[in-house]
């Protein structure tokens, strides 16, 4: 029987063929599902890249706006403070011309009077004297008198201008119509008349110190406020109303000069809303004798911007959002007590979240990056298994499960880490060693995540301290230094005396402060003071201390009874326990009688003409503001033609080199009578060139603060000339 040849496999074909075959299909099977699970995972991260990226731009841009609102809320607060303090010396200045002026009135027979100057009677510099203006209506003869009183002002008047730079204008205006302005002036308008004005009016039916909004000067033509305060008699009959002026354009300069980032900016709105001072406000063709009206926030179309508005008319402190010249904008605003006033510091919004827009852009780059990168690997990885399944199906399934399993754990692990950082976790770190993108791209995300935690941390500290600092800094030391008198010599019509004084602060600002001023067309007060401590605290507490010594030296001519007020006015307040050392003293300029009190200062040194300098013994005495009903000691001297007098504060004495020696008040002695015979200003000069070279380079550790006065006499000046 024949049978059929058949084709005949072998066991071991048929197991490998089985092999292969399921070898193949696992493979394929396998391929299959690592492709599937590698484009959910790459897809998942992609996702979560995104989600992170989302959140943490999200968290970024609320942190920088929330210390963006408290940066401006602190900046506006403090620059509100700062203008407040400026404002409170023009009160002071005026309160100051206004006790003038009574004392001229209740006792005229203690005026000589002077030389009075006209519109058409120009001095030699507008400077050197007042000027004199009558209504058109007013003749000389008819108030002659007023006139001669009003010629003694010019003692009260330049010092007050002099000292403080923010003044355009210092005056008195009487109830006759008469009105003493200095400087000198001859551009007012022939029907003026102070008593119509509202800086006048004002006054004189509240009777009290205040301010007016803002006016057009009728001299200038320049939008100004005034602070003025009536003037009676002893029997309380008004006399007149003592004013004084500053421009819009100073306070754009000395209040809202504050810059905040690249476009941020501030602004005053008065108690009816109306635009005081922009930094891009123009003004222009403006009458003297007409209203000012620069447009009020109440009446805006933005229903936010007019809710701010009214917040800040009510005297609030907050921070608004809201539309402002075209852009959104946060606004920050605080009260000025003094003028009833509301600065405003306004920042774009735009410029607060800048850096988080920047990184939102890298963000999205890394993201692209990211899911090119792991498209590109599972074609990659999709080729090689289809490349090399024909001929080692079994090293293929290994090498296809081994590589699988390389690539989803990495991913698996960078998914978690991300899901952990998205949750708000900076701190997480990604821990991936692959060698390969997934590695570099867990590399990228660690460092990413470092310099965004960095970034923030960075800029909270840097945008608090460099803002607040420089702007207080900057502002307090104008503040500071205008309230010193820089302009030597300080009266030029005075031949009786010479006198030059410095403050050298160790720090922006220092707790040093000195003054010269008449309180009687005879009689020079002269004062030097050291506060306790450094930095703006003792700046802020030497001005209190400053103005009241100037206000208690008009009241009475007896240095102790000026230290016993001032000290009994600062105790009570004084929370934080601060005090200053000081000199004050009184020189008749027509008997040279000197009467001087010590509070706690070191001893001045004086030097008899054609001898050496010493140290005057005065009684030591407490720090003023320490205890309160302290009781100070004066001493009186005469001095004579060519005495020259010098005071200073420790600043001097305890100036240190490099081997912590001090300067000394031997050295100090020496080195005045080395000077001895030299002007006022070389004597100054002399000493502190002398500490620079004690010093030797080495940094200042305390303000160093000089008077000299050298004594002429009535006689001695037209010697000396």
């Amino acid at each position: 029987m024949n049978h059929k040849a058949r084709f005949k496999l072998k066991i071991t074909g048929k197991i490998l063929l089985i092999l292969l075959g399921l070898s193949l299909l696992s493979l394929i099977i396998f391929v299959l599902i690592a492709v599937s699970n590698m484009a959910g995972l790459g897809r998942y991260a992609l996702d979560s890249t995104t989600s992170l990226g989302a959140s943490a731009v999200s968290d970024s841009t609320n942190a920088l706006t929330k210390q963006a609102e408290e940066q401006l809320l602190f900046l506006v607060i403090d620059q509100a403070a700062l203008s407040n303090a400026m404002f409170d010396k023009v009160e002071s200045e005026v309160s100051s011309t206004a006790a003038y002026t009574a004392s001229v009135w209740n006792n005229p027979a203690q005026y000589a009077g002077g030389r009075t100057y006209s519109p058409a009677d120009k001095p030699d510099t507008i400077y050197a004297a007042s000027v004199c203006v009558l209504p058109p209506e007013v003749t000389a003869d008819s108030v002659s008198a007023d006139i001669k009183l009003l010629s003694n002002l010019d003692a009260v008047l330049i010092p007050v201008f002099q000292g403080d730079h923010n003044l355009a204008q210092v005056y008195v205006a009487t109830e006759s119509g008469v009105i003493q302005i200095y400087p000198w002036t001859r551009d007012m308008p022939p029907n003026f008349d102070p008593r119509q004005r509202e800086w006048y009016t004002r006054a004189k039916q509240l009777k009290s110190l205040g301010w007016t909004n803002t006016m057009i000067d009728a001299a200038s033509g320049k939008p100004m406020i005034t602070c003025s305060r009536p003037i009676y008699d002893t029997k309380g009959q008004l006399i007149g109303v003592a004013g004084a002026n500053i421009t819009i354009e100073t306070i754009n300069q000395k209040v809202i000069n504050t810059q905040v980032g690249n476009n941020g900016y501030a602004f005053l709105i008065d108690g009816k809303g109306m635009v005081v001072a922009h930094p891009h406000m123009q003004i222009t063709g403006r009458k003297w004798d007409g209203s000012f009206e620069s447009g009020s926030l109440l009446e805006s179309k933005d229903p936010e911007l007019a809710a701010i508005a009214r917040d800040m008319v009510s005297g609030n402190t907050a921070v608004g959002k809201c539309r402002l010249d075209g852009s959104d904008k946060f606004i920050a605003y605080s009260p000025i007590s003094r003028t009833g006033w509301s600065m405003g510091i306004a920042m774009p919004i735009d410029e607060i979240v800048a850096p988080v827009e920047a990184t939102r852009v890298r963000i999205n780059s890394a993201t692209s990056d990211f899911s090119s990168k792991i498209n590109s690997q599972i074609q990659g990885m999709l080729a090689a298994l289809v490349a090399t399944a024909g001929g080692l199906i079994i090293v293929v399934a290994g090498i296809a499960y081994l590589l699988a399993r390389r690539i989803t754990r990495p991913i698996v692990g960078l998914s978690q880490g991300v899901r952990v950082i998205g949750s708000g976790n900076l701190d997480q770190r990604l821990e991936v060693h692959t060698g390969d993108e997934i590695e570099d791209l867990a590399a990228a995300f660690n460092k990413m995540t470092a310099d965004l935690k960095e970034y923030i941390h960075n800029l909270q500290e840097t945008t608090t301290v460099k803002e607040r600092i420089e702007s207080e800094l900057r502002v307090a030391t104008e503040i500071q230094t205008s309230m010193l008198p820089r302009l030597f010599p300080p009266f030029p019509n005075r031949k009786e005396f010479d006198l030059y004084a410095t403050m050298v602060p160790a720090r922006e600002v220092g707790g040093d402060f000195y003054d010269f001023f008449f309180t009687s067309p005879t009689n020079l007060c002269i004062i030097i003071g050291d506060v306790c401590g450094k930095g703006i605290p003792a700046a802020l507490f030497m001005a209190i201390c400053k103005t009241l010594l100037r206000t208690e030296s008009l009241h009475t001519s007896n240095p102790s009874e000026v230290l016993f007020s001032v000290n009994n006015t600062l105790y009570p307040d004084n929370e934080s326990s601060m005090f200053f050392t000081g000199l004050c003293a009184m020189l008749d300029t027509d008997t040279g009688e000197m009467v001087i009190a010590n509070g706690g200062h070191n001893p001045p040194l004086l030097c008899p003409a054609g001898q050496g300098f010493e140290y005057i013994q005065l009684p030591r005495g407490l720090v003023v503001g320490a205890m309160p009903d302290t009781k100070y000691e004066s001493r009186t001297y005469k001095l004579k033609p060519h005495d020259t007098l010098v005071m200073y504060t420790d600043g001097v004495t305890e100036a240190m080199n490099g081997d912590a020696q001090l300067y000394s008040e031997a050295r100090l002695l020496g080195c005045l009578n080395k000077l001895r015979g030299k002007n006022v200003g070389d004597i100054i000069h002399g000493v502190k060139a002398d500490i620079d070279i004690f010093a030797q380079g080495t940094p200042q550790s305390d303000d160093i603060t000089m008077v000299v006065l050298d004594f002429y006499g009535p006689q001695g000046a037209a010697d000396h000339m």
